[in-house]
């Protein structure tokens, strides 16, 4: 509720609200106020904010409550600690007091070791992307030629993305608390939202875990016959010439540059994999307060129902417009790099089906890779819409309310929902909603078929298929 300081008729006819006003200002502006009726009155009325100045009461109550309990569960900051923790470990979200029990401790420090652990990793991606740029110009380019590029490229801009994220932070938890607290009071707690939420964690990360094993052990199995199939030094020394061709076409194999590469490589492919994680657990978070709305609203379904229930309904529905419009502009570029890079590795994936596998290491990752590509990008894109979906669900309810109780609240309730688009974007180059999977499906087919005939041109030039001639190039 918001209540403007130049109304003070309400304070005449509750002298409650006032002890009730006191007492937050009490918390937030210091022992200034007391319970007294004339004294809280006479304050108010000689605050000098200007006009049309609005108190938000729900903004005094979270101020007021952060201190004195402790926060449920399915708060975001509570529910998502498992998640920044994971990618804290992959070089991203630099913040500290992530697993604090209140939002008030999170903070962010451009001189931190976090930050230096974020710019190790985006230092060595665009190393390896200006290494990958410089083989790509000296052998012609082609599109298998451009995947280091992208891929480490993607993923230093997925460090610096999350790195202003991290900025941006506490800003958003401190707009999202009051209005996720405001939902709470009326609708209850998500008892499960916490659980889900580390449930689709631990799973997309073990997920991409397995796959960075398994074209690990590809790679050492493409080595194999660089060494007649045997296990020694040399199997290693073929097996980094394999994986990392930019780099160990300009030096020698070493134990001090292979490390380092391979940890390099494995936070990538986490943090890679962690963009979209961090898309779904936000819808889920989004969309699990709009289903609370549109649960309690079919409960009462074509019900006599008072206009204060119409109008503390649509206020619910407006708090989270408001909380998804926000949170679009914090994550648009987030969503738009997460649907390019998915849209790029399923053509890829796409393009390397249409050429003979070479041994069963390679057939074994590519089912699993492109499985787990094209599951991972339907999944975002369907928690991604459903915030779009729900919050689309009250327009059934409104059209259903009858007549004797049909008001001012309804009718603005039914105008906002069925005029205001609320869902994710790609920096509103595209609304993420359940067409979108359709539309991203047809431009997979228009690439492909264009992906076939421009690398048909250069497969005579290519010796990719001589494994021996590859070795130690």
């Amino acid at each position: 509720m918001n209540w403007k300081f130049e109304d003070m008729s309400m304070f005449n006819k509750n002298p409650r609200n006032v002890q009730d006003v006191s007492r937050r200002l009490n918390h937030v502006m210091g022992p200034k106020i007391t319970e007294d009726h004339h004294s809280a009155h006479l304050l108010l009325a000689n605050t000098p904010p200007g006009p049309g100045y609005v108190m938000d009461i729900d903004r005094l109550d979270y101020d007021l409550d952060l201190d004195k309990r402790a926060h449920t569960p399915d708060e975001l900051h509570v529910a998502l600690r498992p998640v920044l923790v994971l990618a804290q470990c992959f070089a991203l979200m630099p913040l500290y007091g992530v697993t604090s029990p209140h939002p008030k401790h999170l903070r962010f420090q451009w001189f931190s070791i976090r930050v230096l652990y974020t710019c190790a990793l985006c230092l060595g991606s665009i190393t390896i992307v200006i290494l990958s740029i410089i083989r790509t110009v000296n052998n012609g380019i082609s599109f298998l030629s451009t995947v280091d590029f992208v891929f480490f490229g993607s993923s230093a801009i997925v460090a610096l993305l999350f790195l202003k994220l991290a900025t941006e932070w506490r800003d958003l938890v401190d707009e999202w608390g009051p209005a996720e607290r405001k939902i709470i009071r009326i609708y209850g707690s998500l008892s499960n939202l916490p659980n889900q939420i580390r449930t689709m964690a631990y799973t997309v990360m073990a997920l991409a875990f397995a796959e960075h094993v398994t074209a690990t052990a590809t790679h050492l199995a493409n080595a194999l016959p660089c060494t007649n199939g045997e296990w020694n030094w040399r199997l290693a020394e073929a097996y980094y010439h394999l994986a990392f061709r930019q780099v160990f076409s300009q030096t020698e194999v070493s134990f001090w540059i292979a490390l380092p590469l391979s940890v390099l490589n494995l936070l990538v492919t986490c943090a890679w994999n962690f963009m979209d994680l961090f898309i779904m657990v936000l819808s889920v978070a989004l969309s699990a307060r709009f289903k609370q709305i549109n649960d309690k609203l079919e409960s009462v379904k074509a019900k006599v129902m008072p206009r204060w229930f119409w109008r503390q309904t649509r206020e619910s529905y407006n708090t989270l417009s408001c909380l998804t419009k926000r949170l679009d502009e914090t994550l648009s570029l987030i969503v738009l790099l997460s649907f390019a890079n998915n849209l790029y590795f399923i053509c890829l994936q796409l393009l390397n089906s249409l050429k003979p596998l070479r041994n069963l290491w390679q057939a074994i990752y590519f089912v699993f890779s492109f499985g787990y590509l094209v599951l991972r990008t339907a999944t975002v894109s369907l928690f991604a819409a459903h915030i779009f979906d729900e919050s689309k669900r009250p327009v059934s309810v409104l059209f259903s309310v009858p007549s004797e109780c049909y008001c001012t609240e309804v009718q603005r309730f039914l105008t906002q929902v069925t005029s205001d688009n609320l869902a994710l974007t790609g920096c509103r180059f595209f609304s993420v909603t359940r067409t979108l999977m359709l539309t991203v499906a047809g431009t997979i087919v228009t690439y492909e078929i264009v992906l076939v005939q421009f690398n048909a041109v250069n497969s005579a030039d290519d010796n990719s298929h001589n494994l021996t001639a590859n070795c130690f190039m």
